[in-house]
């Protein structure tokens, strides 16, 4: 009789099992529950979730950076529209027939233009500025509240996203790019000349050279006072660094000319030569220094300032033009990796469903099965209730 009883509470047990991992797989249409019910199943499902989360964050991201990227091509376009409006009203303003009230009313109108100009470039999105180049929490222009100069904070580099699984792209364009131009290019042979404050110089990796602060204002033992005036220092992503040009200043107040070509730059300590692999150094000069000029023309009716300012700013467009051409492009490769994501993410999800889904038809069988099976065990455990020693002998 103990024999019976303990094969039939296994029998029960095994059965009651059977039961939870059907509910289980009927509620949460998944075949398995934990991955010692089947390993192998379980190993794809993590598999294949594994890549959904990572798809989905990459999906989300280029969700992100589309609208960024549409933000910043609609600002790219009223930018190139405000500077044809600027372009325009300066070459009526040389038109001898328009008296010096008129041009100041043309200034008053472009200085009104210059403001729309700094809230576009200065644009915010989802708390990321759009134009601040690699750190989008810097405000890229910066105006000084006595002078009303416009000062670029950024840098000249680009952020990168991911547009794959292990592979990124640049993303956006930067300060440098979309507001200022380049007065000179410097070659392997060529020499840089600039005048500090007028402009800036950037290399073909975005790396900015400049000078540093004297008195060793940075740290640095190998800066001395007044040294630092003659050397321009790299600063590359992660701020200054050893490498230099040597530089000397010329009879023109502010204006610097490099000692050596650019092919050869020097490193601290001892000042190391050390060359450079194909060169290329802009000099860039700011978009808004050329409309305070234009203004400043245009207010004190000088007709040589205004000439000056009409070449800029037709230099200043092209630079403009140029950078919303290359944001195009990039926003284009945005455009196809998100429908390459948005797909692969289709087929995971297929496959996680081919993967973990139960089998409904299957299931249907199996609890009948089981039914039958309760029913069966139950009617015997009933009938073996109602034996009596009477019954069991006869």
């Amino acid at each position: 009789m103990i024999d019976t009883t303990s094969s039939t509470m296994f029998r029960l047990n095994n059965l009651n099992k059977e039961q939870v991992r059907i509910s289980y797989q009927q509620s949460s249409s998944e075949i398995i529950d934990r991955g010692s019910d089947n390993t192998q199943i379980f190993a794809r499902k993590i598999y294949v979730q594994d890549k959904i989360t990572v798809y989905t964050g990459i999906q989300n991201q280029l969700k992100k950076t589309t609208a960024q990227n549409l933000n910043s091509d609609s600002a790219l376009g009223e930018m190139k529209e405000l500077m044809r409006y600027v372009k325009s009203e300066v070459i009526k303003a040389l038109n001898d027939t328009v008296n010096p009230d008129a041009r100041k009313s043309i200034s008053v109108q472009i200085a009104g233009v210059k403001k729309n100009m700094i809230m576009l470039t200065n644009e915010k999105i989802e708390g990321e500025y759009l134009f601040a180049g690699s750190n989008t929490t810097v405000k890229p222009f910066e105006e000084d509240a006595t002078t009303g100069k416009m000062t670029y904070r950024g840098d000249g580099y680009l952020r990168e996203i991911a547009v794959e699984f292990g592979s990124y792209r640049d993303k956006g364009v930067n300060g440098f790019d979309m507001m200022s131009f380049s007065t000179s290019i410097s070659h392997v042979t060529d020499k840089i000349t600039f005048t500090e404050g007028e402009h800036r110089v950037v290399d073909k990796e975005g790396n900015e050279w400049k000078f540093v602060d004297h008195d060793n204002a940075d740290g640095d033992n190998d800066i001395t006072t007044g040294i630092d005036k003659n050397r321009l220092y790299k600063f590359d992503f992660d701020g200054k660094t050893k490498e230099y040009l040597k530089m000397s200043p010329t009879a023109n107040a502010g204006e610097f000319i490099s000692d050596n070509t650019v092919g050869t730059s020097f490193l601290d300590p001892g000042a190391t030569p050390k060359t450079i692999t194909n060169p290329e150094f802009h000099t860039k000069k700011n978009v808004f220094d050329v409309l305070d000029n234009i203004i400043d023309g245009l207010a004190t009716n000088n007709k040589d300032e205004m000439k000056e300012g009409l070449s800029e700013i037709t230099d200043s467009f092209d630079a403009l033009n140029k950078a919303h051409a290359d944001l195009g492009a990039r926003n284009k490769v945005f455009n196809l990796s998100a429908e390459r994501v948005s797909a692969k993410l289709n087929q995971f999800d297929i496959f996680y469903t081919e993967v973990v889904s139960s089998d409904p038809a299957k299931l249907a069988i199996e609890a009948k099965s089981l039914e039958l099976t309760f029913v069966s065990l139950y009617s015997t455990i009933n009938r073996l209730n109602k034996l009596s020693l009477v019954n069991y002998l006869n």
